[in-house]
């Protein structure tokens, strides 16, 4: 099983083409969450003909319907370019990301992400989200940590 919601979201290098491509034992799980529109809460199993018969019956017993609306922006985005569309992020989100890479790089302070866990922590883990916004917004974001959208609360 692959769960790739990312694997068109490259910044450099070539693309490596998934695992699934490659063989058809293997599973893959998509989304369009991550390459339409973060609220698109809708994704894409490729898998061989026999499994996927039997997870379209489990599908439909779980939910019977996915959103029409949905289906219809994600229709709508696949008949419009998809890939300029996922190269256009790439392109804005690898700005994002240099520049938040360049603004770690000139001092940040940050709380040690153990309190920040509800089970056992990982200690070399810090998440930094880059996505959704602006290359000013990053900069002055990483240089005054905890002074966010939300002002005393530290998000």
């Amino acid at each position: 099983m692959e769960d790739d919601p990312y694997g068109e979201l490259r910044y450099r290098g070539e693309h490596v083409p998934a695992p699934a491509s490659m063989s058809d034992r293997v599973l893959h799980l998509g989304s369009f969450s991550k390459i339409g529109a973060p609220g698109l809460r809708l994704g894409w199993l490729r898998a061989p003909a026999e499994p996927l018969r039997t997870l379209v019956i489990v599908k439909w017993a779980a939910d019977l319907h996915t959103s029409t609306l949905d289906q219809a922006a994600a229709a709508y985005l696949a008949a419009n370019d998809l890939f300029a569309h996922v190269r256009k992020l790439c392109a804005a989100y690898r700005e994002r990301r240099d520049a938040m890479v360049a603004a770690l790089a000139r001092d940040v302070a940050f709380v040690p992400g153990a309190s920040f866990h509800a089970t056992t922590p990982d200690p070399a883990m810090l998440r930094l989200s880059f996505t959704t916004n602006t290359v000013e917004r990053i900069t002055e974001g990483v240089r005054r940590p905890g002074c966010g959208d939300h002002p005393g609360t530290g998000n």
